[in-house]
This record gives structure tokens, sequence and C-alpha cells, in this order.
């Protein structure tokens, strides 16, 4: 809302405006005066011109004409000077009643700059009580942070109190927030990113800490054996022969190829022996 000062600035300006309005159009018309008189006065000198001869005649009616001329010629000068001394007057009036509108104005802009300097303390002094409480919300989550890293430990992740740091988090959010194009801080920022996260979705401590610590244990665990692996080191049973898996494996507790009674060597199957038939055709 504007003050009284303001107010009274504008009522000033605004009449000296009207004022100078006024002045120049008074100036305009003396100048326009000015001109009629110099063309009236042209005329009555070209109309003298023609009644010379008979003046010298001594005709009394040419000189009784010469005389109104001579007349009305002086009065037309006297217009044409006195309206210049007008433009003059008026043209000095003009610029004072200028300069005065000017300073006028002047004084407008200037209140109005109080004015904005005012809100501009407000709007500052709401921001700086913004900062105590983001400074005082910072050092709360730092705090929780803290305590939260503390029982992961205990609960079994051995990582938790080196993993995250909340002030990266936070570095990261503020540089988002307040660097790249929006240029309150002289901060580098991805351009397709810049601001658009929130911290929440920036904290990776926010996910579940019993989904944090069901993903360690499943990274910790040792791998189950394969199929192929658990047939290779088991033995055939009794009357099956050996699976495409277990060919080309020799089992550590099998008799070697050297031994009576194996099955040949590796990746062979065991020989019959063949019946021979003596002369006397009875089978040994």
């Amino acid at each position: 809302m504007p003050d009284k000062t303001t107010n009274s600035n504008e009522a000033r300006a605004k009449a000296l405006a009207d004022r100078l309005r006024d002045l120049q159009a008074r100036r305009q018309r003396a100048a326009e005066a000015i001109r009629e008189a110099d063309n009236e006065a042209a005329e009555i000198r070209s109309r003298q011109d023609a009644l010379a001869v008979a003046v010298v005649a001594e005709d009394e009616e040419s000189t009784k004409k010469m005389a109104d001329l001579q007349d009305s010629l002086l009065a037309a000068t006297r217009r044409v000077e006195v309206s210049r001394i007008a433009v003059s007057k008026l043209g000095e009036e003009i610029a004072r009643t200028e300069k005065e509108h000017s300073e006028a104005v002047r004084h407008i802009h200037l209140a109005e700059a109080e004015e904005y300097a005012r809100k501009r303390h407000e709007i500052e002094a709401q921001i700086e009580g913004a900062m105590d409480v983001l400074l005082e919300r910072l050092e709360d989550l730092k705090r929780v942070d803290n305590l939260q890293r503390q029982q992961l430990y205990r609960a079994g992740d051995e990582y938790a109190l080196a993993r995250h740091q909340v002030d990266r988090t936070i570095a990261s959010w503020l540089t988002g927030k307040l660097g790249g194009a929006k240029g309150y801080l002289p901060l580098a920022v991805d351009y397709q990113h810049q601001g658009r996260h929130g911290l929440p979705e920036l904290d990776p401590m926010l996910r579940s800490p019993r989904k944090s610590l069901a993903a360690i244990a499943a990274i910790e665990a040792p791998s189950a054996p394969r199929e192929s692996d658990a047939a290779a080191t088991s033995e055939p049973e009794e009357g099956h022969s050996p699976s495409s898996s277990q060919k080309g494996h020799t089992s550590p507790h099998s008799p070697g190829p050297d031994d009576a009674g194996s099955s040949g060597s590796e990746g062979k199957a065991p020989t019959k022996r063949k019946n021979i038939r003596p002369p006397d055709g009875r089978v040994k």
C-alpha cells in the first residue's frame, strides 16, 4: 500500500505534468502568432512597395494608404516581438517546470524503492527463519541417522556405519535445489536431474532395514552345490548303468583299471568272457 508521502509525490507530479502541458500549449500558440504576424508584415511591405511610385508622385490617396500600411506594419512587428518574448519566457518556465516534475517523479521512484526495501527485508527475515528451521531439522536428521546406523550395526549389518553417508546425501540434495540454472550457488548440476528429486528420493537409508539385512544375508550365504556336481560325486546304484552325467568321472572308491573285476578303462563298458568249445564238444 502506498504511504502518504508517495501519494503526495504522485499528486505533485500530476499537477506539474498538467502545468507543463499548459505551458507547452501556450508556447505553441505564441509561436503560431509569430508566424502569422511575420506573414502579415511581409504582405504589408509588399503593398507598400506597390504604392511607392504613387507616394513619390505625391498622390494624396496613395499617401494616406501608405500611412495606414505603416501603422499596420508597426502593429504586426510589435506582435512579433511580443510573441517572441512570450516564447522565450514560456520556454524558461517550461524548463523550470520540467525540472520540478522530474524531481517529483524521482521522489516517487525513491518512495517505491523504499517500499520494496521493506518488502525485501520481510522476505529475507522469512528466509532466515526458514534457514534456521532447515538447519535445525538437518541436525535432527544427522542425529536420527547416527542412531539408525547403530541399531543396524547391532542387528548384524557390519557396514552400516560407513555406508551411504548422510552428509553426501544432504550435499547432493542442496546442490540440486540451489545450483544449476537457478544460479543461487555456482554449483555444477546434471541438467536432466537438477532439482527434480526430493530428499526422500535421494536417501538410500530410507530402505527397509529388514530388506537390507535380507539382501546382505543372501549375498554372504554360501552357494548351494549344483546337481551336476552332486551327481558326479555319487556312486551308481547296483543294477543301474552309469548315467550320461557320470560318464568320464571315476569314483575315488571304485577299483582302478588294473584291479580284477574292473569295468575297464575310463568310459568303456566291461567285456564278457567268450566260451571256447573244445574238440570234444564240451564247453569249458
